[in-house]
């Protein structure tokens, strides 16, 4: 089974291909709030939020609240499992914007 830090490595190295993207990598450590998403990134202009999951597991409260606040806010959040949903996903909104958010 993959770990979520795998599958953030897996990403992360994907975005370094993509030097138009703009990436910070959160690490899940005291300094940064409760909650906040695994991957912040600016592509094509728009803010995009990426909370990285593998297996079962699904967004905690906290992360739910931050994706309420970045979709209020009118960014983009979305909660990938692999790093093909990952890319597929980043690759609409480099190509015209428009993504559906998932819960």
């Amino acid at each position: 089974m993959i770990h979520e830090r795998d599958l953030q490595s897996k990403c992360l190295a994907w975005v370094k291909e993509h030097p138009e993207i703009y990436v910070i990598n959160t690490h899940g450590d005291g300094w940064n709030g409760n909650g906040t998403p695994d991957l912040t990134l600016c592509v094509n202009g728009r803010f995009v939020a990426a909370e990285l999951k593998v297996g079962e597991n699904n967004l905690s409260g906290a992360q739910r609240i931050h994706r309420k606040r970045i979709l209020r806010a009118g960014g983009i959040f979305f909660a990938p499992y692999t790093l093909g949903e990952f890319v597929s996903r980043i690759e609409v909104i480099m190509n015209d914007g428009r993504i559906r958010h998932s819960e």
